[in-house]
């Protein structure tokens, strides 16, 4: 399972009124544990007021390229967002987690045209995947709908203009802003299903989509999928990421989707120990190993990432939220423990195997 290392932030680039890009240094001799894939995430621990926050921020830096980055966008009433963008110092360090997650893209070698859609802070993992392809697939197009309050809400910016100039016939770029009247109406007001149906077939001049990149809010990024389905992208060439929110770590269980026990027998196997616990069956596995003060891995605990993906390697569960599995895994036994309540009065689960 992978741990926490200690990294240092050797530099803090204010990149809008809101945001900050930090730069990670670390040792030589993590290199190997830290190399990433455009699309991947890192899982920042900080300890405030007695609380342990986690928190997950996609690397923004080029995939191979010399630096460890993350944007962070202020939230408000965001405990470890406004603390990185108002206190953090070059010199500071901070407890993280090896890269991790699936947003990524696979690299070829044939011609293609890729069409990123983001919102905010969501262009984190897609300027990643923007630089990787220009730079490495010098055949490809890329096509990027960014969808923003006001131009100075635009993080990346400069980045994003310095690529358009120097890729002038293979990245194109749209800016929609919703607090901001422009002179192409299309590109005023909130992205949603029908505007980007109107970017795509007017703008965009009905050209050829081979792959879609989105990451944004839920709701836009599950009406932007459904509509390029109905464009005809199939639904393996649409790769998305989701915002993990402070309201969906407050969720409740839906009422009659899950099997309620009054209390379950737990085995958690974690770093190669074997624990053993009562846990009442409504509550989730994780919320049990942490009341009993097992180090379990987590982050988001929202069901969107995966950093506390486990396996049931006896009885079972279900989920209630899962946008980090894929179906085939589940069926393997996979899990989100933030997520997973058991559904037998005995349950085995290994954090070992999870990752």
């Amino acid at each position: 399972m992978n741990s926490f290392y200690s990294l240092s932030i050797d530099k803090i680039e204010k990149n809008t009124a809101q945001s900050v890009v930090l730069t990670l240094g670390y040792e030589a001799k993590l290199a190997k544990k830290f190399s990433f894939r455009a699309g991947q995430y890192l899982t920042v621990r900080h300890h405030s007021e007695g609380e342990d926050l986690r928190r997950c921020y996609s690397i923004c830096s080029i995939e191979g390229g010399p630096s460890l980055q993350i944007g962070i966008k202020k939230v408000e009433g965001g405990a470890f967002s406004s603390f990185a963008n108002e206190k953090l110092k070059v010199g500071d360090r901070l407890e993280v987690m090896p890269p991790s997650g699936k947003f990524t893209l696979k690299s070829t070698s044939v011609a293609r045209h890729v069409l990123a859609v983001a919102a905010g802070s969501g262009i984190t993992p897609i300027i990643s995947h923007i630089e990787r392809i220009l730079l490495e697939e010098l055949n490809s197009n890329v096509t990027l709908i960014y969808a923003n309050k006001t131009p100075s809400s635009i993080m990346f910016r400069e980045r994003i203009e310095d690529l358009k100039n120097l890729y002038l016939k293979r990245f194109s770029v749209v800016h929609v802003l919703s607090s901001t009247p422009q002179d192409i109406e299309l590109f005023s007001g909130r992205i949603n299903a029908d505007k980007l149906r109107g970017i795509v077939t007017s703008w965009g001049q009905n050209k050829s989509i081979d792959n879609v990149l989105l990451c944004g809010p839920e709701d836009m990024v599950h009406s932007l999928r459904d509509e390029f389905f109905e464009l005809g992208v199939p639904h393996e060439k649409i790769l998305y990421e989701l915002f993990s929110t402070e309201k969906r770590k407050n969720m409740q269980p839906v009422k009659g989707k899950l099997t309620t026990l009054s209390e379950v027998a737990v085995t958690i196997i974690l770093d190669g120990v074997t624990h053993k616990l009562e846990m009442n069956g409504g509550d989730t596995i994780l919320s049990a190993a942490l009341e009993n003060s097992l180090d379990a891995p987590f982050s988001c605990q929202g069901g969107i990432c995966s950093s506390c993906r486990c396996k049931i390697i006896e009885g079972s569960g279900e989920m209630e939220v899962n946008h980090a599995l894929e179906d085939y895994e589940v069926q393997d036994g996979y899990a989100l423990s933030c997520q997973l309540r058991p559904t037998t009065n005995k349950i085995t689960i290994t954090y070992d195997e999870g990752h």
